[in-house]
């Protein structure tokens, strides 16, 4: 599946973050297994053929999702951002540093830096060798990762409440005084090297830079989340600082809690974070243009049975969530699907499951991507080039008719569907965390996905067409043709 961000994974060699353990540097004596399961979302009864029996309009209580506590904001003395949702209930507690330095910010001269960026995250800091660092965080039973996005680069550890201390300390030393010295880069161009042979064979990973390079114009959004192989030997210790100097400043760093004490993450963030001060952002080292989307056609050969093709149209931002959520029920209204069986009932009269099974496609799947300034709306779709064309071509069609009527059960069920996805991603600690990076009332964004109306969905349509289409693909080409006008 198409993502937004390359992730890397440190899990600890422990099997389970319930084992009880001592910490070290007074942060806490014992953890404490939390004994309450999350309490599930009632769901609605199915009907065959359209989903939810019931309209989402009608039962709001049958997606309500209580929030346990209310969700708070402070700023540190120097400008960095805390939120928070105390809530015991959702199983172990999820941290994540949000920095807005993500690739959309380099500039030609030192493109894949951000990559860089990332990859020092994890290694030996001015405070810790590469091996206490290890020991330290097995010693919480935690789990830590880090993604490096199109916007950010995200540093996010889940573990018990008990061990949200000694793991916000490991990770922003980590961040903060990671070592930087000449004699370290190597380890790291190999490394990105090695990133760089894992993701030429990745179909996917491809489709998805070239997706973005041709949206937006090989600028901003369509900056590569990859380093070029042809600054791999060119990247240097200095420019890792200068981009680190420039981006990670307070304002453009929030931190988000899921189950954590509010004033103990504050006082934390104080402690860790404080001491950095908003320096004036030097225009050679980022750059921070708004994106600007494009569209046009792109095709990658490659010797392959099938072909890959992304149809893509320009969609919201995230903000305002009203239409972002709009966007989202457009993208159930289109589906998925693949040839044959596809195992949902709810799902088998989407119009993608339809040609998939007309056109014998492997898979079809609808996705919507938002940033903060723009956004992608469109079909991922595997099979044969003449089945592709056939397959994007309706796609087209489809959303020429929705720009003129939504039907009523179609929107319904999108709607539910939509409902759903949400819902379920709100019972987990990792997904309120993930939500709370962008939106702060679960009740807001619920409403606004139940109140899209078949107006919202058509003007919506209306927009994506407004602008020209996004055609990437990869593999085979043998028959496919260039879309309908």
């Amino acid at each position: 599946m198409l993502s937004r961000t390359l992730r890397r994974t440190f899990a600890t060699s422990h099997n389970s973050v319930q084992k009880a353990v001592k910490q070290e540097n007074g942060f806490a004596t014992k953890l404490k297994t939390l004994l309450n399961p999350s309490e599930a979302a009632p769901y609605p009864a199915f009907d065959s053929e359209y989903g939810p029996k019931q309209s989402p309009l009608e039962t709001k209580e049958l997606f309500a999702l209580e929030e346990k506590n209310t969700v708070q904001v402070t700023n540190t003395s120097n400008n960095v951002q805390v939120i928070s949702n105390d809530s015991q209930v959702r199983g172990n507690s999820v941290v994540s540093i949000y920095v807005n330095a993500g690739s959309r910010h380099q500039t030609f001269k030192n493109l894949g830096v951000a990559h860089f960026v990332e990859r020092f995250f994890y290694s030996a800091t001015n405070n810790r060798t590469f091996l206490r660092m290890v020991t330290d965080l097995q010693k919480t039973g935690g789990y830590v990762q880090a993604e490096a996005g199109r916007e950010e680069i995200v540093y996010q550890f889940e573990s018990l409440r008990d061990a949200v201390p000694q793991l916000f300390e490991i990770v922003s030393d980590s961040i903060n005084q990671g070592r930087l010295h000449d004699w370290d880069l190597l380890s790291k161009q190999e490394a990105v090297e090695r990133d760089l042979d894992t993701y030429s064979s990745s179909s996917e990973i491809l489709l998805n830079e070239a997706l973005h390079q041709t949206a937006f114009d090989h600028a901003t959004l369509g900056n590569s989340l990859i380093c070029p192989s042809f600054n791999l030997k060119s990247i240097t210790t200095d420019q890792v600082i200068a981009y680190m100097n420039a981006l990670y400043v307070p304002s453009r760093i929030n931190v988000v809690g899921t189950n954590v004490d509010h004033s103990d993450l504050v006082q934390m963030t104080e402690t860790m974070f404080g001491n950095i001060k908003e320096e004036g952002l030097n225009r050679e080292v980022v750059d921070l243009q708004k994106s600007r989307y494009i569209g046009g056609t792109s095709r990658i050969y490659a010797k392959d049975e099938n072909c890959e093709s992304v149809l893509a149209f320009k969609s919201s931002a995230y903000v305002p969530s009203k239409k972002y959520q709009t966007y989202q029920v457009l993208v159930k209204l289109l589906g998925n699907g693949q040839h044959g069986y596809s195992g949902t009932l709810n799902n088998r009269s989407s119009v993608l499951n339809q040609l998939a099974n007309q056109h014998q496609l492997i898979k079809a799947k609808a996705f919507n991507f938002a940033y903060s300034d723009n956004g992608l709306i469109g079909v991922h779709l595997v099979g044969k080039g003449g089945a592709i064309t056939q397959s994007a071509n309706g796609v087209l069609k489809y959303v020429r008719q929705l720009a003129t009527k939504v039907e009523d059960k179609d929107l319904q069920r999108a709607k539910n569907m939509a409902l759903l996805e949400l819902s379920t991603q709100l019972e987990t600690s990792a997904g309120i965390n993930e939500f709370q990076s962008r939106f702060r009332s679960q009740k807001e964004q619920l409403d606004n996905l139940r109140n899209v109306t078949a107006a919202d969905v058509q003007a919506a349509a209306a927009e994506m067409l407004k602008t020209p289409p996004t055609f990437v693909s990869y593999g085979n080409m043998d028959g496919l043709k260039t879309l309908d006008a």
